[in-house]
């Protein structure tokens, strides 16, 4: 958070993978994206205009499966 406020409009987002559990409600996680995977933050960036669809399905691809 620090770095997105030292570089307004530069930081399109902030994701957090959720390795914990943490509930996103804590104060903590004010203003970043608490994920459950990097698919999860890729799917968001490609709804928000951010990545491609092509970078979204390589992303996708990449991870484990479950």
């Amino acid at each position: 958070l620090q770095i997105s406020r030292e570089f307004p409009g530069q930081v399109k987002g902030i994701y957090i993978n959720n390795v914990t559990g943490s509930s996103p409600a804590e104060a903590r996680f004010r203003g970043v994206h608490l994920t459950r995977d990097a698919g999860e933050s890729a799917a968001d960036l490609f709804k928000r205009g951010l990545i491609t669809a092509e970078d979204l399905i390589r992303i996708q691809r990449a991870l484990p499966s479950s």
